[in-house]
């Protein structure tokens, strides 16, 4: 029996993002806040430079804002999501908040919708929980079950009738 090393494993591979945002303030804090958290980032400043890396990279989600300089950012949300099918988390992460934007992004194929400034606690959860749930594709919460409608009952104190 071969004798397992610790070379013979590797690591498991940290799930990728990219970001595409043309603030480069923002791209790089991005990048270290998910970095420290455990993913790989690549940065693009332009929708063309975003659709080139992520061919190159196939990152497991997107962070995009939708105003962009080159390409309006939901005519990427769509150009991405033809590259990748369901298989990759698209979030459109923008400070963009005019009535019915968040529908017209989720008409584009984005998944998720998060306004600037975002919590980064959050943001990094639904990354993670995305990432391990290896199916990224966000579904709306579920609804609540109706209640059911069963007798009511009632407690008492008073002892029982005779």
């Amino acid at each position: 029996m071969a004798d397992p090393s610790p070379l013979s494993h590797s690591p498991p591979a940290r799930p990728r993002v990219l970001v595409v945002d043309e603030n480069p303030d923002l791209c790089d804090s991005m990048a270290l806040l998910l970095e420290a958290a455990g993913f790989d980032v690549v940065t693009a400043a332009t929708a063309r430079d975003g659709t080139q890396l992520f061919e190159a990279h196939r990152p497991d989600a997107v962070l995009s804002e939708l105003r962009l300089q080159d390409v309006d950012g939901l005519e990427l949300g769509r150009r991405l999501r033809a590259l990748s099918g369901p298989g990759t988390l698209l979030i459109a992460h923008t400070g963009w908040a005019m009535p019915g934007i968040r529908h017209r992004a989720q008409q584009a194929g984005f998944d998720g919708f998060v306004l600037k400034p975002a919590d980064p606690d959050a943001l990094v959860a639904l990354l993670r929980q995305a990432c391990r749930d290896g199916a990224p594709r966000l579904s709306p919460p579920a609804a609540p079950a109706p209640p059911t409608t069963t007798p009511a009952t009632t407690a008492s104190t008073a002892p029982p009738p005779p």
